[in-house]
This record gives C-alpha cells, sequence and structure tokens, in this order.
C-alpha cells in the first residue's frame, strides 16, 4: 500500500485541533452537496442505463437486419459510448458521499485509484467523442465524397479505441502520484485520496489538460457546427429559391437546426466552462489572496466541482432523446405502428425538418441521425 503518513509536534497540534472536517467544517454546504448528488446519481444512473439498454438492443436488431443504414449504427455506437462514460463517471458518487460527510476517504487505495481514474477520465473522453462526432457531421454533410472512410464499422471502433488510448496516455503523469494520505493528529488519522504531484509538474499538467480537454474541443467544434449551419443554410436558401418557396421555410428549417446544434454542445460547455475557470483561476492568484479568501473559494470550488456530474447526469437527454432518429426509434416502441409509420411517410413532416434538408440539398444518402 502507497500511503504517506505525516504527524505533527505539540505546537501543531494546538492550532489544527480546532480545525473541522467534512460536514462539520461546512454543515449546510456540504448537506447541500450531498443532496445534489444523490439527486444527479439516481437521475443520471437510471437515464444513461436506460439509454444503453434500450439503444444496445436498437443497435443489436439494426446489425441482424438486412440493409441497415450504416451510419445510423454509426450513431448509436457513439451514443452508447457517451452514455456508458457518464455512467461510469456517476457510479463514483457513493464513494464521494462518505469523504464528503466525514472528510476523509474510507474506501481504501484501490477504490481511491479507481476514483482518480475515471474522475479525470470524465474530462478527456466525453469531450474526444463529442469532437469527432462534429467533425464526422461536417463532413458527412459538407464534403460527402470524402466521408466514404466514415461510414466503415472499422473506423468507429478505431475512434473509440484511440480515443481511450489518447485519454489513458494523457492521465499518466497524475495517476501514476495517486496514494492515500494519513495524517496523524494526537490519537486520530486522517485519510485522504490525493495526488500530490510536484508543483510544476502540476501547473503543467493543468495547462495542457485545459488547453487539450477544452480549449482545442471548444475550438474544433464551434468551427465545425458554424461552417456546418452555413453551409446547410446557403444550400437550402438555393433549393428555396428554385422552388419560388420564399425564405420562411428557410429561416424556420436553419432556427431549428441551429437550435439542436447549440443546445448539445452548449449544455456542455455551460458545466465544463466553469470548472475549468475554477481550476485555472487559482493559479492566477498569489497565496495571500488565496489565504485571505480560503472560505469563499472552498464553498465556490465545492459547487463547481458538482458541474461536471451534472453533464454526466444530463447529457442523456440531450444526446439520445433530442436527436431525431433515436426519438423515432421511440415512437416506435411506445406508438401504434399505424401511427408511426404515418407521421413517418408525411411529406410535410419529412419536408420542415432540417435533417432532411440536408439529405435533399445534397441529393445523397445522408441519412437523416447523423447529425445531432
Amino acid at each position: 500500500m502507497s500511503s504517506n503518513s505525516s504527524d505533527y509536534d505539540d505546537d501543531e497540534l494546538l492550532i489544527i485541533s480546532d480545525l473541522k472536517f467534512g460536514i462539520a467544517a461546512l454543515p449546510t454546504e456540504v448537506a447541500a452537496l450531498m443532496g445534489l448528488f444523490v439527486v444527479l446519481f439516481v437521475f443520471g444512473i437510471s437515464g444513461n442505463l436506460g439509454v444503453i439498454v434500450f439503444v444496445g438492443r436498437t443497435l443489436w436488431k439494426l446489425h441482424r437486419a438486412p440493409g441497415a443504414r450504416l451510419a445510423t449504427q454509426q450513431l448509436y455506437i457513439y451514443v452508447i459510448a457517451l452514455a456508458t462514460v457518464d455512467f461510469l463517471v456517476l457510479s463514483v458518487i457513493p464513494l464521494m458521499l462518505p469523504y464528503l460527510y466525514t472528510g476523509q476517504w474510507l474506501v481504501g487505495e484501490t477504490l481511491c485509484r479507481v476514483f482518480w481514474t475515471i474522475e479525470n477520465m470524465d474530462k478527456i473522453l466525453s469531450i474526444a467523442l463529442l469532437t469527432v462526432m462534429s467533425v464526422e457531421r461536417y463532413v458527412t454533410v459538407c464534403h460527402p465524397l470524402r466521408s466514404r472512410f466514415l461510414k466503415q464499422r472499422a473506423y468507429v471502433y478505431f475512434v473509440l479505441l484511440g480515443a481511450v488510448g489518447l485519454t489513458g496516455a494523457l492521465l499518466v503523469p497524475i495517476l501514476s502520484y495517486v496514494q492515500l494520505d494519513e495524517v496523524n493528529i494526537g490519537s486520530t488519522t486522517l485519510t485522504s485520496c490525493i495526488t500530490p504531484m510536484p508543483d510544476q509538474l502540476f501547473v503543467a499538467f493543468i495547462v495542457y489538460m485545459f488547453l487539450i480537454a477544452y480549449c482545442l474541443p471548444a475550438l474544433v467544434i464551434f468551427s465545425c457546427y458554424t461552417r456546418l449551419i452555413a453551409f446547410v443554410k446557403r444550400r437550402y436558401e438555393r433549393r428555396n429559391l428554385a422552388l419560388q418557396n420564399g425564405r420562411r421555410d428557410s429561416h424556420a428549417a436553419i432556427h431549428r437546426l441551429s437550435t439542436s446544434v447549440i443546445r448539445v454542445t452548449a449544455f456542455h460547455f455551460a458545466c465544463w466552462t466553469p470548472f475549468w475557470f475554477s481550476v485555472i483561476f487559482p493559479l492566477l492568484l498569489d497565496d495571500d489572496m488565496i489565504n485571505r479568501h480560503s472560505q469563499t473559494l472552498m464553498t465556490v470550488r465545492l459547487f463547481v466541482t458538482t458541474l461536471p456530474y451534472v453533464n454526466s447526469a444530463g447529457n442523456w437527454v440531450f444526446y439520445a432523446l433530442l436527436n431525431r432518429e433515436l426519438r423515432e426509434q421511440f415512437l416506435r416502441h411506445f406508438s401504434p405502428p399505424h401511427t408511426t409509420n404515418q407521421q413517418m411517410s408525411s411529406p410535410n413532416r419529412r419536408l420542415s425538418t432540417p435533417i432532411n434538408c440536408i439529405a435533399i440539398v445534397e441529393n445523397t444518402a445522408v441519412d437523416k441521425g447523423t447529425l445531432l
């Protein structure tokens, strides 16, 4: 067991003997935090598990069905991968609750390593998959002739394995330092699950994680979706002009397309932007300022660190239920066959969706489910 033990002399014990830990230190804040984590755990675990099971069953049926669209299967594989990552992230919440309540780690070194692995995996793997999906959507719609290699099943598995490998490589520095730290205070031993990296290495790790897991994906996703919306807008307006339908339908369709892609990406960055700035901001402050505002900074940091878990708990709604292709599968599953088929075959319904507009203007076999 690689743990670190610290002892204090009498003078130091006089100083720290009055310190409180866990819920005793911040009763209101920690109680609220624990309640929030319980809600996120129940909502997120049930939702992500439901998506994994439902989409997995649908994917299995499509895999065995002759003539099933490969692009749709690829979308489902990505959704399952995202839901699985979020499920794993939320599964460590039961490990955190005793730590929040008591102020010390009670479940051993193995689970300490598991916690740090999953906790940091979420910072890279989810955004890596979302970035890949945004690039695929852009290439498929805007450059269909170049997207043929994207429609191979081996490509999807290569992407998933590559994302996992990249995540593991980027996390080596911090995971190699994970250990239990035991602090002896009189007759009491406090155990913490920490990664005591050297200061310079820690700063370097934070900076490159911020660049790779936040700045670069944000730039790529924003660029892809901005160009995608502009491309579809140009093509659809040309189509409307040719059909002399006016501009109302174009503007409505572009608005729906813009709203759908912005909703997906905005939720992710709304959760992760405060988190990353709460990590970067203290690096810019001197020790005196941190000490003067330590209570405020601690409270803010406590609640900001919940936002990635909020993201994992809500992703299944935004990446699954709000996707048109998956909604149609839900309708097929829960609605009478004639109702769903009639809705699916309605010409007005087909022409009013931005996803189908993409297929029309491109005149290619772009699946309705290839765009979130």
